[in-house]
């Protein structure tokens, strides 16, 4: 057995609209550090406030969820945020997400603007290296 086909709409029906937006930016911010899926079951570690990582566990029923634990202290009815950024890992990751047993380590995509960030001193780096050939015939620096 394996886990049914997610859509947003999906997840959104078991999320407050808080939880949606909380979770959504946990994904874009790559919180969901850990993805481990066997049959119809996903198990996960998720970034938090917390020093240790929150542990998520998802069971599916058939077409919809079923049973849903997250280790955080969220208790105000619906899935919290890192429930939440763990479906959107697994709607994202692909046409189904997963091929039988599966582990997916640092799979939330970097946010473009962190991309940026983690390539300006690359660039610049670079840049540092070209003018120092040009003043130094040996590439010297």
């Amino acid at each position: 057995m394996s886990i049914p086909q997610l859509s947003q709409e999906m997840i959104r029906r078991y999320a407050s609209s808080q939880s949606w937006q909380r979770g959504e930016a946990y994904y874009y911010d790559g919180y969901v550090r850990r993805v481990i899926q066997r049959g119809n079951s996903i198990n996960a570690e998720v970034e938090g406030s917390d020093i240790r990582p929150y542990q998520v566990s998802i069971s599916f029923d058939g077409e919809e969820l079923g049973a849903v634990y997250c280790s955080c202290p969220y208790d105000y009815g619906g899935c919290c945020k890192h429930i939440v950024a763990t479906l959107l890992v697994c709607l994202r990751a692909g046409s189904n997400g997963f091929c039988g047993s599966t582990i997916l380590k640092g799979l939330a995509p970097i946010h473009r603007a962190s991309n940026q960030q983690i390539m300006k001193p690359v660039v610049m780096i670079a840049k540092t290296i070209e003018i120092g050939k040009r003043r130094h015939p040996f590439g010297a620096v």
